[in-house]
Order: C-alpha cells, then structure tokens, then sequence
C-alpha cells in the first residue's frame, strides 16, 4: 500500500468516526430534549423511552460500525469480496470473448483535466 492508499484509509477512518460522534451528540442533545418534553407537558407513561432506546440501537450499531470489528472496517472481508468481484468479472470476459477490461477507479473517472487548467482567454477591459 502506498502513501496515498494509507492517506485515503485514514481520512475515510477519520470520516467515519465524525459521523459517528455527530450522531451521539445529536442523540443525547434530541433525548434529553424529549425527556423535558415528556416531563413537562405530558403526565402519563414515559414516552422518550421509544425514541430514546430506538436511536440509541442505531447509535450502538453505529459504534460497533466504526470502532469494532464491523463490515465496513473489514479488511479479511473486503480483499475476499474484491477476489470474488475480480473472479466474476474474469469468467465474464472469457465468455464474452473480451481480452482487455479496464478497471476505472470512481476519482479517475470523475477527474475533468479541463477544470484543473483554468486560463484566461479574455480581457478583464472587455466586462467594464
């Protein structure tokens, strides 16, 4: 792996784990907000309790997602479905008599050259 494989892993690790802490604090922030809100308007059975342990679930599955040994983080898991994926891809050249298959990663693909190389082609007098 290179320097750029381990700079992109990371960033995507640290992405996850920001999402992840978005929704614990908006957890928390939503269900103390309904714990007042059952408290003060409402005089019968603990209703917070329904949303409070359903997206607190979400938030434990969350958690196991990125700090345990979830699929996304995976990586026995990942070359193993990248190795099926590449098997599958192969037995369909053969069949269909296709010897060359170019495999695009989504940034090259979406990489516009043209952007990049911004020049001037008029004069800025011309807009006065």
């Amino acid at each position: 792996m290179e320097n750029t494989d381990h700079y992109k892993e990371a960033k995507k690790r640290v992405k996850a784990k920001k999402e992840f802490y978005w929704n614990l604090f908006t957890w928390i922030v939503v269900s103390i907000f309904l714990l007042f809100m059952n408290a003060l308007v409402t005089k019968g059975p603990p209703w917070f309790l329904f949303p409070f342990f359903g997206w607190g679930m979400g938030v434990a599955f969350h958690a196991y997602d990125v700090f345990g040994r979830g699929g996304r983080h995976n990586k026995s898991w990942e070359r193993k479905q990248i190795a099926e994926e590449m098997k599958k891809i192969k037995r369909e050249e053969e069949r269909l008599g296709i010897r060359e298959y170019r495999y695009y990663d989504e940034a090259e693909e979406l990489e516009l050259k043209e952007i990049k190389k911004s020049v001037k082609n008029w004069n800025d007098q011309e807009f006065v």
